[in-house]
């Protein structure tokens, strides 16, 4: 529902099983945490981590985050984001989130930047949204 995804409608449906998996390895991972927003009992949000199980990778976790337009600026975005970096501050393993944020976003760079992530990067033509090219920014978080 956003042009800021990395998918479109149809392309990202796991089954429920496929959900539960996925869900269940990232419980078991110590690098990964999976998290969603609620509001009335309704997911409006996701957020979550993945690392690498390579030694000299399992240090940084990718960050991803979605939250529904209808609860855009709304503080969900926000409260996920401490919640992930008060996760990764505690956890051993974890000494750095990075994240790709489309340059166009500018209210998740603007929060982004506002947690203290620093721009590392631009990552040009990285993604088509109605067959135009997007820019991506990289970003990163040391939280050691």
């Amino acid at each position: 529902e956003s042009p800021f995804l990395t998918f479109g409608p149809g392309e990202f449906e796991l089954t429920v099983d496929q959900e539960a998996d996925f869900l269940a390895q990232s419980e078991a991972t110590a690098n990964a945490l999976y998290l969603v927003g609620l509001v009335e009992g309704e997911i409006v949000a996701s957020s979550g981590t993945m690392g690498s199980a390579r030694a000299r990778l399992m240090h940084r976790v990718e960050l991803g985050m979605s939250v529904r337009q209808a609860y855009w600026r709304q503080g969900i975005g926000a409260a996920l984001l401490d919640a992930i970096i008060d996760w990764a501050r505690a956890n051993p393993v974890v000494t750095k989130l990075d994240l790709q944020v489309a340059t166009t976003n500018a209210g998740a760079v603007a929060l982004y930047l506002k947690k203290g992530f620093h721009k590392e990067g631009a990552l040009r033509k990285q993604m088509m949204v109605n067959d135009v090219a997007q820019d991506l920014f990289h970003m990163g978080l040391d939280v050691e």
